[in-house]
């Protein structure tokens, strides 16, 4: 596990399932009926996107993770480098753990776009 932290919130994430930062091509695709062939139209590239996913237990992280959705928040990754992060979505799920089953332990996955 690496460490992010998220607005002063540290949390652990899987390396492994880090995409990294990267662009997105802005596409767009056109199909005239009864041809054979797509027109394709690229202008440029989007900001950077970003996908992570991790394990965590503790209640304020996960807090943390649900009240970042829609926001520009800090985030410094386990690199140490440090941007402003447009938060798109958090997708939580928890699942089993023996070792903790009072307070649970949760999965989530964040999307993230580069502001800064």
């Amino acid at each position: 596990m690496a460490k992010w932290t998220l607005n002063g919130v540290q949390f652990d994430i899987s390396p492994q399932r880090d995409t990294g930062w990267y662009p997105e091509l802005v596409l767009a695709k056109q199909h005239i009926p009864n041809s054979n062939t797509t027109l394709l139209q690229v202008g440029g590239r989007q900001s950077e996107i970003r996908k992570a996913e991790g394990f965590t237990k503790s209640s304020t992280v996960l807090q943390t993770l649900i009240g970042s959705v829609g926001n520009s928040v800090s985030l410094t990754d386990h690199h140490g480098n440090t941007n402003t992060v447009f938060v798109e979505s958090v997708i939580t799920e928890e699942v089993m753990d023996i070792t903790n089953m009072t307070t649970g332990t949760f999965k989530y996955t964040i999307s993230m776009i580069k502001v800064s």
